[in-house]
């Protein structure tokens, strides 16, 4: 048995960059023996294993071969015999496809050194296209590293990716995990590699416009990118019940208008005074500042109002009173 630590941690620390966690690959073992060293399986496709102490993930070195579109569509092997090398080609790029062994030395079959040097983001092989999701992991990757360029085998794999139709047979949550990572970095670049190499379909066929300027809340700069787009941008990929309010509340936010008529602003604050939603509700307020004054104003003193009187009421004579109250508030603080 041999152990390495591959991946995105050895990456990472030769870039100089803090990585959140260690992947370690085995060779010349089986299940049976990482069981017997207290080793618990995890992976059900190919088998990988938590450490009993530290908890970090070891997988069995494998091959793979892709058996139709689908990230599932693969057969596995993963024999004793499978070497490093093997399963380090089965890697998407080769800044990903360096190991390191018990001893510190650097296993780096498909030259990722020299490429992190050079800052050259390249894939493995042409196997690179097997999984469609790829695609959006390089988009990521410029993002996270968005001084890399890539490699002109790189560009032809992300157009047959493009070409093939192949990204509408990912899961939304596989997509939006991708896009999630990107709004920690510069998502403009994720945004762009999305357009240059039309990776456009199925999932940002609405991108039409990318903001010229970004907050640096991550979560704001996808509601940044909704309103640019007229918000067709991509909701059905969040699934995260906390991100659809806030993202409720900014497209509500940005439609008010302070010059409108009286009516049209009671029915505005009606739609969310009564929630229960408020940390959300500030989380977008905050990026509208010219708005956020006098809304907050009128939200707040609603909010204070002491409402005991109407306790014995039926609900339609409460919530008439409480849209005069609204219309009393905007009124004396306009």
């Amino acid at each position: 048995m041999n152990i390495y630590r591959v991946g995105g941690s050895i990456r990472d620390s030769l870039l100089g960059k803090e990585s959140s966690d260690n992947d370690w690959v085995v060779t010349g073992s089986s299940p049976e023996e990482m069981k017997s060293k207290k080793f618990k399986q995890i992976g059900s496709s190919f088998p990988v294993f938590l450490h009993p102490r530290t908890n970090e993930e070891y997988a069995l070195a494998r091959k793979e071969k892709s058996t139709g579109k689908g990230h599932k569509d693969f057969i596995f092997s993963f024999s004793p015999n499978v070497t490093l090398e093997e399963d380090l080609f089965r890697r998407d790029l080769t800044i990903n496809a360096i190991a390191q062994d018990k001893n510190g030395n650097l296993i780096d079959p498909y030259n990722g050194l020299k490429d992190l040097e050079n800052k050259i983001l390249r894939n493995v092989s042409v196997a690179f296209k097997e999984d469609p999701l790829r695609a959006f992991r390089v988009a990521r990757f410029c993002a996270y590293l968005d001084d890399f360029k890539l490699h002109n085998e790189l560009k032809l794999e992300l157009k047959n990716i493009s070409e093939s139709g192949s990204l509408s047979s990912l899961s939304k949550e596989r997509v939006w995990a991708e896009v999630e990572k990107a709004l920690n970095f510069n998502f403009r670049r994720f945004l762009e590699i999305i357009v240059e190499y039309d990776l456009l379909r199925p999932w940002f066929k609405n991108l039409k416009n990318i903001p010229n300027k970004f907050p640096s809340d991550p979560f704001a700069k996808w509601c940044a990118t909704e309103m640019e787009n007229n918000y067709s941008l991509g909701g059905e990929l969040i699934e995260d019940k906390s991100k659809q309010i806030k993202l409720y509340f900014w497209k509500l936010l940005d439609s008010f208008d302070e010059t409108k008529e009286l009516s049209k602003k009671v029915k505005f604050f009606k739609k969310f005074v009564n929630n229960n939603k408020d940390n959300d509700f500030f989380w977008a307020l905050q990026f509208f500042p010219n708005k956020e004054t006098f809304i907050k104003r009128v939200y707040s003193q609603f909010k204070d109002y002491d409402f005991s009187y109407l306790q014995n009421k039926q609900y339609n004579e409460i919530q008439n009173e409480k849209l005069r109250i609204i219309e009393g508030l905007i009124l004396r603080n306009e």
